[in-house]
This record gives C-alpha cells, sequence and structure tokens, in this order.
C-alpha cells in the first residue's frame, strides 16, 4: 500500500489543476474504507497509471455509496455498485438489491398469470407459506408431484386435478401457489373464478364493448387454466354448453392441463348442478360436459378446518 499511496500523491500532485475542491474530493474517494479495501486485496501489480485512468470510476463508486446510505437518488435505482478491476483498472458495476430481485421476479410472474376475477391472495402464494397439515401433505406431495412431471415434459399431456372440499380450506390458495411456481418457471397460467365469470358472461350480452370470444379463446388455450369455484353460480344451459363445454372441449381435444376447485365433488355437480339448469333438467348434456371433466382432471379430495372463520 505504500506504493499506492505515493502513486496517489504522485497522481494528485500532477494534477494541480482540478483546483482545491475536486482534489479534496478525489482525496476522499481514495480514502474510502471499501476503495481502501479494494485496493489491499488485489494481488497483481496495478499499472503505474492506475489512478490516472481508475479515478473517475472510484469517485462514481463512493458517490453512489453515499447517495445509496442518504436516501438520495443513485443512476441505478434498486442496484448496488461494487468495484471490480477489469485488465488493471478500476470500474464499476451495479447489482441488483435483493428487493430488486424479489420486484423483478414478482413482475415477470404477474406477466405470466392471467388471473380474472381472483383474490390477491394469489399474488403471494406459495408451497413455501403453506400450512402444511397433515390434511394438506398428501395433496402437495401430489401437485409439487405433478409440477415436476410437467416442467420435465411440458409437451406430453398431464391431466390436471378437481380439488374439492368444504368452504375456506385453501383450495384457492394451493392453487394460486400452483399458478405462482409454474409462473416462476415461465409457464403461462390463467385462473379464473368461475362464478363471477359466469356473470360477466351474461352481461356481455348487453355491452358490446366486452369482446366474449375474445375472453374464450384466452382462457381455453392458456397451457394451464385454473377454474375456481365451479359449481358455486347457479348455471344457464348457455353458459353451461357455450361457454364452459366449448372451453373444456377445446382443452380435452389438445390436451391442455386442466384444473378445477369446487365445493361439491364429481357425482354432486353433474346431478346437482349441471344437469339442473335454470331453463331445464339435462342429464345427458351433464353427463357430456363431466366426460370432459374426468378426462382433464382426477378428484381429489381436500379436508381441513374453515381458515376464513378459524374453525
Amino acid at each position: 500500500m505504500e506504493d499506492l499511496g505515493a502513486k496517489l500523491r504522485a497522481y494528485l500532485d500532477n494534477h494541480q489543476e482540478y483546483g482545491a475542491v475536486v482534489q479534496a474530493a478525489l482525496q476522499e474517494s481514495f480514502n474510502n474504507p471499501e476503495v481502501q479495501a479494494f485496493l489491499a486485496a488485489q494481488t497483481v501489480e496495478l499499472p503505474h497509471d492506475f489512478f490516472e485512468k481508475s479515478a473517475a470510476k472510484i469517485f462514481e463508486f463512493v458517490k453512489q455509496k453515499n447517495n445509496l446510505a442518504q436516501g438520495k437518488p443513485t443512476i441505478a435505482p434498486g442496484y448496488v455498485p461494487e468495484l471490480r478491476l477489469e485488465q488493471g483498472y478500476a470500474t464499476v458495476v451495479y447489482r441488483p438489491t435483493q428487493q430488486a430481485i424479489m420486484a423483478d421476479k414478482l413482475r415477470k410472474r404477474q406477466a405470466r398469470i392471467r388471473a380474472i376475477n381472483m383474490p390477491k391472495t394469489i399474488r403471494e402464494a406459495s408451497f413455501d407459506s403453506l400450512d402444511l397439515d397433515a390434511s394438506r401433505q398428501p395433496i402437495v406431495g401430489q401437485l409439487v408431484a405433478w409440477l415436476e412431471a410437467y416442467l420435465a415434459h411440458p409437451n406430453d399431456y398431464h391431466q390436471g386435478m378437481y380439488l374439492y372440499g368444504n368452504y375456506g380450506i385453501g383450495k384457492t390458495y394451493l392453487m394460486g401457489a400452483l399458478a405462482n411456481e409454474l409462473a416462476d418457471h415461465g409457464i403461462a397460467v390463467t385462473m379464473v373464478h368461475f362464478p363471477t365469470f359466469a356473470v360477466e358472461m351474461r352481461n356481455s350480452i348487453a355491452n358490446k364493448e366486452i369482446n366474449t370470444l375474445d375472453q374464450i379463446q384466452t382462457i381455453k388455450e392458456s397451457p394451464v387454466l385454473i377454474i375456481d369455484d365451479i359449481g358455486a353460480e347457479s348455471m344457464s344451459s348457455w353458459i353451461r354448453d357455450d361457454i364452459l363445454g366449448v372451453i373444456l372441449e377445446y382443452r380435452m381435444q389438445n390436451e391442455l392441463a386442466t384444473f378445477f376447485t369446487s365445493n361439491f365433488d364429481l357425482k354432486q355437480l353433474e346431478h346437482e348442478h349441471l344437469a339442473e339448469t335454470k331453463q331445464a333438467v339435462e342429464p345427458v348434456k351433464a353427463e357430456r360436459l363431466m366426460q370432459r371433466v374426468r378426462f382433464l382432471a382426477k378428484e381429489v379430495f381436500m379436508n381441513g378446518h374453515n381458515r376464513r372463520l378459524g374453525v
């Protein structure tokens, strides 16, 4: 460091034209503890003109570190400056903070998940934050195994899951965790709260600004689709046959991964919900629709206490 100190003094002496203020700023920058530690850590002999060619970068590093510590604007918001040695001279690289990394991850995740009428809680849902009680562990294990198989062979057909159980036990949150995990691996996912979506589809008949066909197209073509809370709405024959039926038929024919959540098992869904619409009792049409559901998803019962009510 004695040799570097001499080189620094020589550098400053040779640039008296900088003036007292600039000289003091440069001296302060080179005396910065992080800069001193950086210089001391170098194991190769630095070029004779090291300070000449590195001064601006070292000054930038110290200035940006000080601004960051004082909460002032920096030239790279969300990034932390670091000194590096490149070809014998100091340079500054900017490393993203953990906060910036997480924000970027969230932006990319949200870009890959199309959530239609879904609660905000799915944005933070993850397998890591799940309360893995005895009732959830087998289902989470199945979902993780499904996820691994899908990521390993995305072009193969992977039958989804028809997850049913009582109200408030976390079915939607579990599907949100799956959606976020898929999105983090670059897979586009659509989650749709079906009762609300059905109401919007009915209202779209009178509202010409809503393009029903585009919405249906987006849902039916999604690489992974999660239909949440199916069976909670009073379904018309139009919604059953021309909306849900069209979506599921396309997905069955193209073998696209599809998941459902419901408070009804498959038998109840068919006989107590799909067969009896507002207009008529049509068991044959309900059975046809259920064939598509059964092809697309395996029935899985989920038990547990109502987390909304704490019981």
